[in-house]
């Protein structure tokens, strides 16, 4: 795949990630208790307020990825493991585990395919 096509679809997919992480916000912040009902584990100010962090952790982490800068995908990992762990935690609907799963994956791939950008490759230097 032409390294262009792989830089597009990265740039789709981040895109998508911080809507849907807008939209996790909203859902927090605006229908708290219809997420505590999903999520019976977070139903505490505690959990709301990780509930809150998390995908605020993951929208900085994408304008990271986006801009091309590793450190945005080390918190990607930090933030998505929190997120699993959350889950997890909070008692969530196995259908939001899985799709946090399944856009690890993707995510996964999709940085692989863009690696070189990110100074991961071998002999590549680290952008700056």
């Amino acid at each position: 795949m032409p390294a262009r096509t792989r830089m597009l679809c990265w740039r789709v997919w981040l895109t998508l990630m911080a809507l849907s992480t807008l939209n996790a916000l909203r859902i927090v912040a605006v229908e708290w208790p219809a997420f505590a009902a999903a999520f019976p584990g977070a139903a505490s100010p505690a959990g709301r307020l990780v509930a809150l962090l998390l995908p605020a952790l993951l929208l900085i982490a994408v304008v990271g990825l986006w801009r091309w800068r590793r450190w945005g995908l080390w918190l990607l990992i930090v933030v998505t493991i929190a997120t699993l762990a959350f889950d997890l935690a909070a008692r969530g609907p196995w259908l939001h585990l899985a799709a946090a799963l399944a856009s690890t994956a993707i995510s996964a791939a999709l940085f692989w395919w863009n690696r070189d950008r990110y100074g991961v490759s071998a002999g590549a230097p680290a952008p700056r």
